[in-house]
């Protein structure tokens, strides 16, 4: 629905200043405001778990892709799946909604996938496939940036006005 204007020149600029009617759009206005999570929270509850959940689905199934198998090599460009526990670990956390939303994981490795970076690896005994036992020393592990849920977020985003154009569709009912 297109809303008419009253396109006034400011006195003090050289722009347009643009006005609605609030008299004669008066539904309009109403609507806009039953909505606003002041005054409907649940409204935006809704629609924002219902983002959170789309941004928790599209980085467990489109951003980690499922590898090969648990042996094969990983990607240097695209994080995989291989036990599936980063992704289950993948959640939007609803205690801030409706000022904010936070889709994270508090897997003690996603942050390095996200973000790429070094993660210390203490020393530790490795099992060779022949049965025999190697003492590996303390070291560093570089890990190249393979994000998951900002793709996750840029992918889901542009779909949150149809995510609240259904809420408030169900709400009206």
């Amino acid at each position: 629905m297109a809303i008419p204007v009253n396109r006034n020149v400011g006195r003090a600029t050289t722009g347009a200043q643009i006005v609605i009617d609030r008299q004669r759009f008066n539904q309009a206005f109403v609507l806009v405001e039953a909505i606003s999570p002041g005054k409907n929270p649940q409204i935006w509850n809704k629609a924002l778990l219902r983002l959170g959940l789309a941004i928790q689905e599209d980085a467990r199934l489109n951003q980690i892709k499922r590898g090969p198998s648990i042996k094969a090599a990983p990607l240097k460009s695209q994080l995989t799946r291989r036990t599936g526990q980063l992704a289950g670990t993948i959640r939007p956390d609803v205690s801030k909604i409706p000022r904010e939303l936070d889709v994270f994981t508090d897997s003690p490795y996603g942050g390095v996938h996200e973000f790429g970076g070094l993660i210390a690896i203490p020393a530790h005994s490795r099992t060779s496939k022949k049965g025999n036992t190697h003492k590996v020393k303390s070291h560093t592990a570089r890990f190249p940036k393979r994000p998951f849920l900002e793709p996750a977020l840029e992918a889901v985003v542009p779909r949150f006005p149809d995510i609240m154009a259904a809420v408030i569709e169900e709400e009206l009912r």
